[in-house]
C-alpha cells in the first residue's frame, strides 16, 4: 500500500486534485477527498507528509524564492484577467482539498497545514466562501467542519463566524454546503461553556441539525436517488452526507438536557416536517450498513445519552476509581467560598431520574430499541459499547422491558454473549457484561412463559456467567440471580439448563457474598431448584446441609436470607434421605430449637413444616423429633396461641395472618405423633 501510494502521489496527485475540484457531484467529491486523505495517511511519517503537500500549499514565491521583475500595465491587466478567470481560485480549492484531507486523517498535520503550511488560509478561505462558486463554497464548508474538531484550529472557524463569512455558508440553498458549516458551528458552540448554558443557542443549533436530517425529502416527500447516487449514498462510504452531518451535530448537542427533552418530546425543524427528529434518527439507523459507519456510533451515542441523566453518566465514569463522584465533589468544594459554592449548586443539571424514565418510555414508543438492534449488525467495538449502554439504560424503566423484548433486544443480547471470546479486548468484555446485565434487568419482571423457548433457555448462560464474573458489580449479580429465580420456576427444561451450566455451584459461591441482597438472591434461586435431583444431591452432602441450617439460623443479621434457607429446608425434608441426615446433624436440636423459638412467624412457619415432614416420615426421624421435645413444643404452642392469645403480640399484618396457619401445622404434628404412638402401643 505504501509503494502504491508513493507512485500515485508522485505521478497522479495533480490529476486527482484537478478531478476533485472540477467534479460537480458533491458526494463524489467527498469520496475523492477521503481517498486522498487515506493515501496521505499511509505515508505515516509527518515530515514525509509535509514534504509532499508543502509545494501545493505554498505560493510560487514561497516555493522558489521571490521573483523580481518589472510589471507593466499590460501584465497587470493579464493578471487581473487570470484572477477573474478562476485560475487562482482553482489553486485555493486544491489547497482546501489537501488541508481537509489532512484534517480528516492526520489532525496534527492538518492543523499545521491550515496554519503554517497554507499560511494565506485566513485570506483565501473567505475568498472561497465569497466566490459564489458551488465547488469552492463546498470545499470551504468541508474545511471548517473538519477544522472545528481540532482544538488548535478552532480559532480560524471562530474568526469566520465573527466576520460573517460563515453566514454565507449557513444560508446557502445547497444542503451539502450548509451541512458542513452547521456542523462546524455546533462543534464550536459545544466547546464554549457559555453557549452550552444558553438555551436559545442550543435550540438554534438543534434546529439546524434536524433540518439536515431531512436530506432525503423534497417538499415533505421521500426523494428517489438516481442510480449513481444510490451507489454512493450509503453508510459503507467513508464520506459524509448532510444527513450524517446532522446526526453528528445532534451527537454533540445531546449531552445538553434541554436537547434530550426536546428530542424526546417530538421536536421537528418545521411545521411541514413529516417526521419528528427522533423518528428521523430511527429511520436513519435503518439505512443499509448503518452499523458499520461512524454515523452508527453517533446514533447509538445519542440514544444512550437520552436514556440517562448527565449525573448518572458522570457517576458511571467514577466506577472503579478510588473516589466516588460525591467524594470528588466534596473535595472540589473545599477550596471554594460560600458564594462560589452557591454558583456551583445553581449550575447543577436539573435533569432527574423520573425525567430520564419518561424519555425512555417515549423512545420505546418511537422504536428506538429496534433501531439499536439494527445498529449491531457489522458494528465496531466502540459502536457496540454505545449500543449496549443504550440497552442497559433503557432496561432501567420497567414498563418498556416488554417492548424491548418484542423489538429484539433480548435476542440481540443473547447473540452478543454467544460471540464472547477469550481474546476479547477490554471494550468487548464491557459490551458482553452490559448485554448480560440488560438480560438480567429485563427478565426480573418478565413472565418467562411469554418468551420463546430459545429466549428462555438462551438467557440462562449469560446470567450465570454474570454471577460468576468476579469483575461484575453486586447490583449486576443481584439482578442476574433474580432473573434466574424467575426463569427457574418456568419449567423443568429451564432448571435442567441452569444445572447443566453449573448454576448450582455458581449460586453456592454467591451465597457467601459480602452483600446481603446478593446472598439472599442466591439462596432464593437455589431454593427454587429444590425439586431438581441435582439440587437434592447437593443438599445430601453433609457439609452443604449444615451450611443451609446455619444460614437458616442467622435470622438476626440476615433475615431475608435465613427465611429463604428455611424454606428450602422445609421443602427438601420431604425427601426421606435428607430428613434422616437432618436429624443426624450434631446441632440439630439447638438449631431447630432456636428457629422454633425465634418469634419470627415466617421462619417458624417454615421450621414447623420441616418438623411436620420429619414426623410424617416416621421411624428414626419421628423418634428424634419426639425425643428432642419438639412435639411437646408444638403441643404447648397450640395451647398458647390457637386460642387467640397471640393476637396481643406485636405482629405485622402479614405475620398475624400466619398465626392460625402455624397453629394448624403444630396441631397436625401433635396429632400425627399421637397416632404413631398409639400404633406403636398396639
Amino acid at each position: 500500500a505504501f509503494e502504491r501510494c508513493i507512485r500515485i502521489l508522485s505521478n497522479a496527485f495533480d490529476v486527482m486534485l484537478k478531478a476533485t475540484r472540477e467534479i460537480e457531484d458533491h458526494v463524489v467529491r467527498r469520496e475523492m477527498v477521503v481517498s486522498i486523505s487515506r493515501m496521505l495517511a499511509v505515508l505515516d511519517d509527518e515530515d514525509r507528509i509535509k514534504n509532499v503537500v508543502k509545494p501545493y500549499l505554498s505560493s510560487e514565491e514561497d516555493r522558489d524564492g521571490p521573483i523580481i521583475e518589472e510589471v507593466n500595465d499590460d501584465d497587470e491587466e493579464k493578471l487581473a484577467e487570470l484572477e477573474e478567470s478562476g485560475v487562482a481560485l482553482d489553486t485555493i480549492m486544491e489547497r482546501a482539498i489537501i488541508t481537509c484531507a489532512l484534517l480528516l486523517s492526520k489532525k496534527e498535520v492538518g492543523s499545521w497545514a491550515l496554519g503554517t503550511g497554507w499560511n494565506t488560509s485566513g485570506d483565501e478561505l473567505p475568498r472561497l466562501i465569497e466566490s459564489d462558486n458551488s465547488q469552492a463554497m463546498f470545499l470551504a464548508s468541508e474545511v471548517v467542519s473538519a477544522a472545528s474538531t481540532v482544538e488548535s484550529s478552532r480559532h480560524l472557524v471562530a474568526s469566520l463566524v465573527s466576520s460573517g463569512s460563515m453566514q454565507r455558508l449557513l444560508k446557502n440553498p445547497d444542503r451539502d454546503i450548509r451541512s458542513g458549516a452547521a456542523s462546524a458551528v455546533a462543534k464550536l458552540g459545544m466547546s464554549d461553556k457559555a453557549a452550552q448554558k444558553d438555551e436559545g443557542e442550543m435550540m438554534g443549533m438543534l434546529l439546524a441539525a434536524c433540518d439536515l436530517l431531512e436530506d432525503d425529502e423534497v417538499d415533505g416527500k421521500p426523494k428517489t436517488p438516481s442510480k449513481d447516487e444510490a451507489k454512493l449514498r450509503h453508510f459503507s462510504s467513508f464520506a459524509t452526507s448532510s444527513v450524517e452531518r446532522g446526526v453528528e451535530m445532534i451527537s454533540y448537542l445531546v449531552s445538553n438536557t434541554v436537547v434530550k427533552e426536546e428530542l424526546a418530546a417530538g421536536f421537528s425543524p418545521s411545521m411541514e416536517s413529516t417526521s419528528t427528529a427522533l423518528e428521523r434518527l430511527v429511520k436513519t439507523a435503518d439505512l443499509p450498513n448503518s452499523g458499520e459507519s461512524l454515523t452508527g456510533f453517533a446514533l447509538a451515542t445519542i440514544f444512550q445519552h437520552m436514556a440517562a441523566t448527565n449525573k448518572q453518566i458522570r457517576r458511571e465514569g467514577f466506577e472503579g476509581k478510588e473516589v466516588t463522584m460525591e467524594q470528588y465533589d466534596e473535595m472540589q468544594k473545599l477550596g471554594k467560598t460560600a458564594d462560589e459554592k452557591e454558583v456551583m449548586e445553581s449550575e447543577e443539571d436539573p435533569d432527574t431520574t423520573a425525567s430520564a424514565h419518561e424519555r425512555i418510555r417515549k423512545m420505546a414508543s418511537a422504536n428506538v430499541p429496534r433501531a439499536l438492534v439494527v445498529l449491531v449488525e457489522g458494528a465496531s467495538e466502540h459502536t457496540l459499547e454505545q449500543v449496549a449502554l443504550g440497552f442497559s439504560r433503557m432496561a432501567d424503566e420497567q414498563s418498556v422491558r416488554g417492548i424491548m423484548i418484542q423489538q429484539g433486544v433480548l435476542t440481540c443480547c443473547i447473540k452478543i454473549d454467544k460471540n464472547e471470546s477469550p481474546t476479547d479486548s477490554d471494550t468487548m468484555k464491557k459490551v458482553v457484561t452490559l448485554a448480560r446485565h440488560c438480560i438480567g434487568k429485563m427478565l426480573v419482571t418478565t413472565n418467562p412463559t411469554l418468551l420463546t423457548s430459545a429466549q428462555r433457555l438462551g438467557a440462562i448462560r449469560p446470567l450465570i456467567q454474570l454471577v460468576r464474573d468476579i469483575k461484575s458489580s453486586d447490583l449486576q449479580k443481584f439482578e442476574a440471580l433474580l432473573s434466574l429465580t424467575n426463569l427457574g420456576g418456568s419449567g423443568d427444561d429451564a432448571q435442567n439448563r441452569i444445572v447443566s451450566e453449573k448454576g448450582i455451584t455458581t449460586m453456592h459461591f454467591a451465597m457467601f457474598s459480602d452483600h446481603d441482597m446478593v446472598r439472599r438472591a442466591a439462596t432464593e434461586c437455589m431454593s427454587n431448584l429444590v425439586q431438581h435431583k441435582a439440587m437434592m444431591d447437593h443438599l445430601k452432602e453433609e457439609g452443604n446441609l449444615k451450611l443451609w441450617y446455619a444460614f437458616a439460623t442467622d435470622f438476626e443479621d440476615h433475615y431475608d436470607c435465613a427465611r429463604a434457607a428455611a424454606g428450602c429446608l422445609a421443602m427438601a425434608t420431604q425427601d426421606p434421605i435428607i430428613a434422616e441426615k437432618v436429624v443426624e446433624m450434631e446441632k440439630f436440636r439447638p438449631h431447630t430449637e432456636t428457629m422454633l423459638e425465634c418469634g419470627r412467624l415466617e421462619i417458624m412457619h417454615r421450621i414447623f413444616v420441616l418438623v411436620h415432614n420429619l414426623v410424617a416420615h416416621g421411624g428414626k426421624t419421628r423418634e428424634k423429633v419426639v425425643k428432642e421435645g419438639f412435639v411437646a413444643f408444638c403441643e404447648a404452642y397450640v395451647a398458647s396461641y390457637h386460642q387467640g392469645t397471640g393476637v396481643d403480640l406485636e405482629f405485622s399484618d402479614q405475620e398475624r395472618a400466619l398465626l392460625p396457619v402455624v397453629a394448624e401445622i403444630a396441631a397436625t404434628i401433635v396429632q400425627m405423633a399421637d397416632e404413631d404412638e398409639l400404633e406403636g402401643a398396639e
